[in-house]
């Protein structure tokens, strides 16, 4: 199997924890979380329509001119 030394399983569970941590007010109200600390973003990531189920794209095929042809 895969043995990896200590410090390496150490490093990667720190980064994964910083990457949470600079996420986690992107799953809050805007101004609800703080953590106090300046380096971690403000607000929350502006998100398309398509990513905030505000687009519907409905599509259908004329079938009659379809025939026609």
């Amino acid at each position: 199997m895969l043995n990896f030394p200590t410090w390496k399983k150490i490093l990667i569970l720190i980064i994964c924890g910083m990457g949470f941590l600079y996420a986690l007010p992107n799953f809050f109200k805007e101004g609800t979380f703080d953590l106090g600390s300046e380096w971690l973003p403000g607000k929350r990531m502006n998100l398309g329509l398509d990513l905030q189920g505000g687009l519907h794209l409905l599509m259908d095929v004329d079938v009659e001119s379809v025939f026609k042809q």
